[in-house]
């Protein structure tokens, strides 16, 4: 199965809630196009634009995404490229480390599903590199015990913990915490089979200050201690102590087993180069284990020459076996025996060595041929425990889009630098000056300050670039965005720029979305080119402009749009979009008033289609909707909206006519507004 298929739902799983992932590196295009595209059931754009599609496109992601709660937890050191502000990117700061876990969780309306394993949220750890993981469905069927997830849910809790920004206050750790509410509530109505009866044990291993990976071993093995270890990681401590390597070595048995030594095997990358082979792990492995213990070092059997990147151990005895694969290397930061280790995730199973599941498990490490020690012995340069690129200091707390044209930035004032200057460059654009260490100091040193964006931005902030002074040195860093409140996310200025007549087709259509919208834009185009179809003067002849054409539309439209509210909202942020959003009510108010004053427009029709918006959002069962939901915040919103509905009446400026002036009177009166 690919990897990329775990993204998707299984059959009766309904719509996607949430998704909480974390990673060390991390492609934001990759998480976009190629993870959350299946997790959301998004059509892929088109390349070219040529037909509009990639607006249809664009639209889709955004309605989906308003629906959605999505979260990334990357390490801080991460510089990711252009996103989607809808979904969440958290940096995580590891004291003296890294977030190194890689883990995702996934809700439907029906169905959830975890996975645990060494692959970053990359293109490469997705599709060329070597890579281990489990995907578990995580239903009443489900063979792993509660206590799993439970474990995980906690250590997903002490990572967020980690992040900048308050739990009570409106932001990205705010709505994280919400994906893992949302995935605590689905546990604990859900009944699990007891592990037992599959003949497994689990146990969730997870590596920081307070927890070592392979003290877990004795939650899942039985029996005599193990007699025979093997062990495979691209990356190991070369130091003279190989500190990782010695910790696997010491849960064997001191004793031999009838008089069999203990044994270990080591399973390295190797690299054919022009200049030979090169074995990409210290020399000193070799001898690590010392004369107790028989040990070789075997180069990894490599398909398709992909890069090693998964890591697993084994241990056996004469009855059992165990096997663990995760995030963490066979290193000292990965096994948790640093003095500052780094956050990592891992999963043991264990069960009878003569049981078909131990058969299947030992096949997770492709053991090949033992490594002559005249080989050269090279560890990997570009080992993934190391940042590429320099810290974003501790002061730089929090970037927060509040407004279109205001982002507001937290700091920890005593640990800023002395000199620092703050600034956006936008895509094939130069840099924007935002704030320095000075301007700050002017303003009183505030821990939280708001610094306005230049008006003619095309493309919001996503990723701040930090520039200081340490030590006589120049450093830059990035300093990633989010936005505060959902609701000031203004949808792409593609999407504004639709006008009324196009929406009303994209909600009159019963169509699934993307082939409504594709229509709606096509039939538009159409019309626009002269003489249309030459041969044919039934398709050169327009009738969409008609009174009778504009009325079908518009009863169509409002049909549609009382059937978007009334589907059942799965958040506040949700409901939000789908007030305001761009087939919102609100939004296809503005237009109609705006097409109000066009050539062909009848007095009075804008105000009696939006007087009939009105009673279409008066008259959805929102009693029935709210059901997860504070129901006095709903209705105050549903409030705000009719009011909204109703300054756009009074505020036309067009013909108006008397009987229909009445009517939408007694419109609003009817709904409150």
């Amino acid at each position: 199965m690919k990897m990329l298929d775990n993204w998707l739902s299984k059959d009766g799983a309904g719509l996607p809630l949430a998704c909480l992932a974390t990673t060390f590196t991390f492609d934001a295009d990759f998480f976009a196009e190629d993870c959350l595209s299946r997790f959301l059931s998004i059509s892929a754009r088109d390349p070219d634009g040529a037909t509009g599609l990639d607006i249809a496109g664009m639209l889709e992601e955004e309605e989906r995404l308003a629906e959605t709660q999505v979260c990334v937890l990357v390490d801080r050191s991460c510089r990711p490229d252009a996103r989607n502000l809808r979904w969440d990117l958290v940096p995580v700061r590891v004291p003296h480390g890294l977030l190194h876990a890689k883990v995702v969780v996934l809700i439907w309306e029906r169905s959830m599903r975890v996975v645990i394993g060494s692959a970053n949220l990359t293109r490469a750890g997705y599709r060329h590199q070597v890579e281990l993981g489990m995907a578990i469905d995580v239903d009443d069927d489900c063979a792993v015990p509660k206590a799993v997830f439970e474990d995980l849910l906690r250590e997903l809790r002490g990572i967020l913990a980690l992040a900048p920004g308050a739990l009570d206050r409106a932001g990205p750790k705010q709505r994280a915490e919400r994906i893992l509410q949302r995935f605590e509530s689905r546990l604990s109505s859900l009944s699990f089979k007891p592990s037992a009866s599959q003949g497994l044990k689990f146990a969730l291993a997870a590596g920081s200050r307070d927890s070592r990976p392979l003290d877990r071993l004795a939650d899942v093995w039985s029996g005599s201690p193990p007699q025979t270890v093997v062990a495979m990681s691209p990356f190991w401590d070369d130091t003279p102590d190989m500190a990782g390597a010695k910790e696997v070595l010491e849960r064997l048995a001191k004793r031999a087993s009838a008089g069999d030594r203990t044994r270990a095997t080591f399973v390295v990358p190797v690299d054919t180069t022009a200049i030979g082979t090169i074995v990409r792990a210290p020399a000193q492995l070799r001898s690590v284990a010392g004369s107790r213990i028989q040990t070789r070092v075997a180069g990894f059997a490599a398909q398709d020459d992909r890069r090693l990147h998964a890591k697993c151990i084994q241990y056996q005895s004469a009855t059992w076996f165990a096997v663990m694969f995760g995030s963490s290397n066979i290193t000292a930061k990965g096994l948790g025996l640093d003095r500052a280790p780094h956050r990592e995730l891992n999963l043991w199973l264990g069960c009878r060595v003569d049981s078909p599941h131990a058969k299947k498990l030992a096949t997770l490490i492709p053991v090949g041929e033992e490594l002559d020690g005249g080989l050269e012995f090279e560890p990997a340069s570009d080992d993934e425990d190391e940042s590429a690129v320099a810290d974003l200091p501790d002061g730089f707390e929090e970037a927060l889009l509040m407004r279109r044209e205001c982002i507001e930035l937290s700091f920890r004032t005593d640990r800023l630098p002395e000199s620092w200057t703050l600034g956006w460059t936008p895509p094939g654009q130069v840099r924007v000056h935002l704030l320095d260490a000075t301007a700050w100091r002017g303003h009183g040193q505030p821990v939280r300050m708001e610094v306005s964006l230049p008006a003619n931005l095309e493309v919001l902030p996503f990723l701040l670039d930090v520039d200081w002074t340490a030590a006589g040195e120049s450093n830059r860093a990035g300093w990633i965005v989010n936005i505060g409140p959902e609701a000031v996310l203004p949808p792409p200025s593609e999407l504004t720029g639709l006008s009324s007549d196009v929406l009303l087709a994209i909600l009159a259509s019963t169509r699934p979305l993307r082939e409504a919208i594709e229509n709606a834009l096509r039939a538009k185009s159409t019309r626009k080119k002269p003489g249309g179809d030459e041969l044919d003067p039934l398709k050169r002849f327009d009738d969409s402009g008609l009174l009778i054409q504009r009325v079908r539309r518009a009863s169509a439209a409002l049909w549609g749009i009382a059937r978007r509210l009334s589907a059942r909202c799965s958040s506040l942020d949700a409901l939000e979009w789908r007030l305001a959003g761009t087939l919102g009510p609100e939004h296809v108010a503005r237009k109609l008033a705006d097409a109000a004053s066009c050539d062909g427009a009848l007095a009075g029709e804008a105000q009696f289609l939006i007087g009939e918006l009105a009673l279409t959002v008066h008259r959805v069962p929102w009693g029935t909707l709210i059901v997860d939901l504070p129901e006095q915040v709903v209705h105050r919103r549903i409030a705000q909206t009719l009011g909204v509905l109703k300054g756009i009446v009074d505020g036309l400026n067009t013909t108006r006519h008397p009987a229909i002036d009445t009517y939408t009177q007694n419109v609003f009166q009817e709904v409150g507004a």
